[in-house]
């Protein structure tokens, strides 16, 4: 009788191969569905890199170290968490693209693509020790000839997959596989044995793999979804044949034919465990400040170092806590307007991850999605205020379709973000103080007192004797933004209303900022998204602003709180264009080697029951293809006219008229292709692109008296590689005040709140030269100064033979006094003086 073979397995290898291939089949099958959900800017993070750190899921969570998330040791509060807050399906046309896309994507999620490990295995039969691969350094190279993917209902997805399987080094070329064979009878010696599948009667093995989506029962995931595998490995008839191994250099050759059975076991176990193996995505238990491990909700941590997960009891063969399918944690999200306003902080806890079990429909996948937001640490800078009611959320069925809404282009995602959850996201953010924006320069060079130099001029007395003087901002909101996502064509697809704004403006005066003014009105923000270049690009239209009013402006400024406030609702305009440019495009997730695609109506408002979402429509498509056309073109700006309505500058009618800019641009470039074009102004958001290359913009930023940088940029047409990187730029002046000028000790002190120093000055009508500071006036009865809109202001001395009258006021053209009438004139003079001062005070 044949003795049996026991064998023994290095598993090192084998468990970091197989957690990679958990990682991989968890984001490429339920991730896809989820669209990456958010994105962390700068670091490129998205749910599909965050889902692992959703209570430790993944083998580690380097991936999301730059978006700053955090697990949660005993998980978000169950009392605010959010029902359907968002829902996600694969639809049977996404499913096709994986059918036929699933080689690619799996080569670029797994570090060494398609290529598993070999451990060192030891058995024994008849007396005689083998190991096979004693070095560890053998690989099997999978090579995917035909996928089918079948939706099963209620909720399990099949994968049958036929591959051709043979030996490779670590480098990827074939090899063979060492086969040690240590005998009583003779001394150790190597066999080498060939694995390659098209060795035998057919060129292909087939593996199938049983995925399903079910609702965990047990707490603390009671309720959320649990990926199960209950069937992976080979088929029963086509696994791997006897003549796919072949043995060479044994001396005891015949005896292989025995070993090979084995040594096929061997393999195939290897392969069957790995894929069943991707049913094991546990929860990872956290260190705790005193270097306990910690589970959420009474469960328990087992294992040590890589291999600790939490059970549901306290034994190592007890049930692992399934991670979630998605992102939980807590984050600073007030980083993420570093850019805009520095040092702003707000902590935020957040949820979405799948809930209840995947629903098969229509040959697609759907699946829900419970969703929270809250901060741990409300901020001082806003009132407390309850969080918002959740009414409750219906299935969108347009999400549940395989099309586009409105157009019947295919799709191979569909994402619906309720409303509601995006109203919780707004309270949260409000509560962690991530809205109290302070914002400055930094935010834009506009924002000096020369912002409101018409609105205001008495803003001026805060700043003398400089012309203009840094202005600084703060937001302090009441109220948390509500949203309303619009379904209707005139519509936009977001509106953001702030209730109750309150906003201070400081101007730096005396070394120090002063608030001068503080506005409260009721601002709504529209807001449109547009999918650009691999990317989603928010665009912010025209605020909405009502109630206006003016506070805390009695003592520093003259102008009137009602006129101040209409002025200020019409600056807000710019304002909102100036942050609304400073926000990043949200770059659409990347997930093994699939990019994101979103056509054309892709990003819309969806309905049911009286309830409204966010919809997301997109299209896989391969990422590692190259673009079309990758050399950018060159791009070049004419301004063609400027109109400036004065009048609509003036505090009184403030933005009743516009400031008028014609463009031209032109492409430099491959011939015979056709160009689109985009502009901005003082880095504010750039325009859609559009293939006319002429321009009319009547931005409310060019009512602001300064230099205005108007940029361009071009492409050759739906080509992202093609944008010219150095966008051409171009000046627009807007000024409508002329230069101050004075004589003081014989030198002309000049300023002008636009030209600054580019200014121009001439000598009794003598020849236009630049000014400098404080320059000689050369004995000039007249001095004039321009500025570069070619307004001119002058300034008159007296005369004493000749030579320039020290005592005679700056501006006039005195005439010099007798000595005899100068000392009985002095005390009447330091009166007109004082008189002056106060008046100027006044003024």
């Amino acid at each position: 009788m044949q003795e049996r073979a026991t064998s023994k397995r290095t598993g090192a290898k084998r468990a970091a191969w197989a957690t990679r291939w958990h990682s991989v089949w968890f984001r490429t099958f339920v991730g896809l569905a989820v669209m990456g959900g958010f994105s962390c800017g700068g670091g490129g993070c998205g749910l599909l890199d965050l889902g692992g750190c959703a209570g430790g899921g993944c083998s580690s969570c380097e991936g999301c170290e730059s978006c700053g998330i955090e697990p949660l040791a005993d998980g978000f509060p169950a009392e605010g968490r959010i029902e359907n807050a968002a829902q996600a399906r694969l639809t049977e046309p996404g499913l096709r693209f994986l059918e036929g896309n699933l080689g690619d994507v799996l080569e670029g999620a797994l570090p060494d693509g398609l290529t598993i490990p070999i451990p060192r295995t030891e058995f024994s039969l008849a007396g005689t020790d083998y190991t096979l691969c004693p070095d560890e350094d053998c690989f099997a190279r999978i090579e995917l000839r035909r996928v089918v993917l079948e939706p099963t209902e209620p909720n399990e997805l099949r994968a049958t997959v036929d591959a051709i399987l043979d030996a490779r080094d670590p480098a990827g070329d074939p090899r063979t596989l060492p086969l040690v064979v240590d005998s009583p009878l003779i001394p150790p010696y190597t066999c080498d044995v060939t694995l390659d599948t098209r060795g035998g009667g057919r060129d292909e093995v087939s593996l199938v793999a049983t995925a399903a989506l079910n609702e965990e029962t047990r707490a603390p995931r009671d309720g959320f979804t649990r990926l199960d595998v209950p069937s992976a490995g080979f088929r029963e008839d086509r696994g791997i044949e006897t003549a796919d191994l072949r043995v060479s250099g044994c001396i005891l050759g015949p005896l292989f034919n025995t070993v090979r059975p084995i040594l096929i076991g061997e393999v195939e176990s290897q392969i069957d465990e790995l894929a069943s193996g991707l049913a094991q995505q546990c929860t990872r238990p956290l260190e705790g400040a005193d270097g306990a491990l910690l589970c959420p909700g009474g469960t328990f941590p087992r294992g040590e170092g890589d291999e600790a997960v939490c059970r549901y009891e306290d034994a190592d063969d007890a049930d692992c806590v399934p991670a979630l399918l998605g992102l939980e944690g807590g984050t600073d999200l007030g980083a993420l307007l570093a850019s805009i306003s520095p040092g702003t902080h707000a902590d935020v806890e957040l949820l979405l991850a799948a809930a209840g079990e995947g629903e098969v429909e229509m040959e697609g996948m759907n699946v829900g999605f419970r969703g929270g937001f809250e901060s741990p640490s409300p901020s001082a800078c806003v009132p407390r205020v309850a969080p918002p009611e959740l009414p409750p959320i219906p299935a969108f069925a347009d999400a549940r379709g395989d099309v586009v809404p409105g157009t019947g282009e295919p799709a191979h995602l569909a994402l619906a973000l309720a409303e509601p959850t995006l109203d919780q996201l707004g309270w949260a953010i409000f509560d962690g103080g991530m809205l109290c924006l302070g914002v400055g320069t930094s935010l834009s060079q506009q924002l000096e007192s020369g912002l409101f130099s018409l609105v205001a001029p008495s803003l001026r007395n805060l700043t003398f004797p400089e012309t203009s003087a840094p202005l600084a901002i703060a937001l302090r909101p009441q109220q948390p933004p509500d949203f309303t996502v619009g379904v209707g064509a005139d519509e936009p697809l977001l509106s953001v209303a702030l209730p109750a704004l309150e906003m201070d403006f400081y101007v730096f005066s005396h070394e120090r900022y002063v608030r001068f003014a503080t506005f409260r009105g009721d601002l709504t923000l529209p807001v449109d998204l547009v999918a650009e270049d691999g990317a989603l690009v928010p665009m912010i239209g025209t605020p909405v602003v009502e109630n206006p009013e003016v506070l805390n402006s009695d003592d520093l400024l003259t102008e009137t709180p009602m006129n101040l406030a209409r002025a200020i609702a019409g600056i807000l305009e710019a304002f909102a264009g100036m942050i609304g440019g400073s926000i990043d495009p949200i770059a659409l997730p990347e997930v093994a080697g699939v990019g994101l695609e979103v056509p054309d109506g892709g990003l819309t408002g969806i309905e049911q029951d009286g309830e409204r979402a966010l919809g997301i429509f997109a299209r896989l498509a391969p990422s590692s293809g190259a673009a079309a056309l990758t050399a950018p073109v060159e791009t070049a700006i004419e301004v063609r006219d400027v109109q400036i309505d004065a009048g609509a500058l003036a505090l009184e009618t403030w933005g009743d008229g516009r400031t008028r800019v014609e463009l031209e641009v032109d492409a430099r470039g491959p011939l015979g292709v056709p160009y689109e074009y985009a502009v901005r102004v003082d880095g504010m958001g750039w325009s859609r692109w559009q293939r006319s290359p002429r321009f009319l913009l009547e931005d409310r930023v060019l009512l602001f008296e300064a230099r205005h940088r108007i940029e361009a940029r071009a492409r050759v047409v739906g080509e992202p590689g093609s944008v010219d990187p150095t966008p051409a730029e171009a000046t627009v002046i807007v000024d409508v005040q002329p230069p101050l000028v004075r004589l003081e000790d014989g030198r002309v002190i000049a300023d002008d709140l636009v030209s600054g120093d580019r200014l121009e000055v001439r000598f009794d009508g003598g020849a236009w030269e630049p000014y400098a500071e404080r320059m000689d006036a050369r004995g000039a009865e007249r001095v004039e100064v321009r500025d570069e809109a070619g307004h001119v202001a002058s300034a008159t001395q007296g005369l004493i033979r000749g030579r320039a009258n020290p005592s005679a006021d700056a501006g006039c053209a005195c005439r010099a006094a007798a000595p005899s009438d100068l000392a009985g004139a002095l005390p009447l003079l330091a009166v007109l003086a004082l008189l002056r001062r106060r008046r100027g005070r006044r003024s």
